[in-house]
């Protein structure tokens, strides 16, 4: 079971759906272990669920994580438009794409020093950010 969930993992799969019954009455121990272990998600199946019915499920999820990704980029980009409307535009514009990015966001001069900066770069590298030049 363990290398057959590590190839999932490997091929990008974000779940696996375990149909239970005529085979098998419960999710064998040994697959769930691997999920566990590699982190992949396992849903078991209820006996007498149509294919279709987890197919459709599937899609309504993924559209409605397209429908909020979409609004956030939204919201970042007229958030990143009105500070460019500001009267410092530069500062502005690196403090709310740096804090859209819940990072930082530096404009580097020609010496290869920062210009103006928004956000704080320890911090978002200490957390596991990543910056923005």
């Amino acid at each position: 079971m363990e290398a057959y969930v590590a190839r999932l993992v490997r091929a990008g799969v974000a779940g696996l759906g375990f149909g239970v019954t005529p085979v098998h009455e419960t999710v064998p121990p040994g697959l769930a272990e691997a999920c566990a272990e590699y982190g992949l998600p396992l849903v078991e199946v209820p006996p007498g669920t149509p294919f279709t019915a987890v197919a459709r499920t599937v899609w309504r999820l993924m559209a409605e994580a397209r429908t909020r990704e979409l609004r956030r980029v939204t919201e970042a980009q007229q958030s990143l438009a009105a500070a460019a409307a500001r009267p410092d535009p530069v500062p502005a514009a690196l403090s709310r794409l740096a804090a859209s990015l819940g990072g930082w966001a530096a404009l580097w001069g020609p010496g290869a020093e920062p210009g103006a900066g928004g956000g704080t770069p320890g911090a978002a590298a200490g957390a596991g950010g990543a910056g923005v030049a």
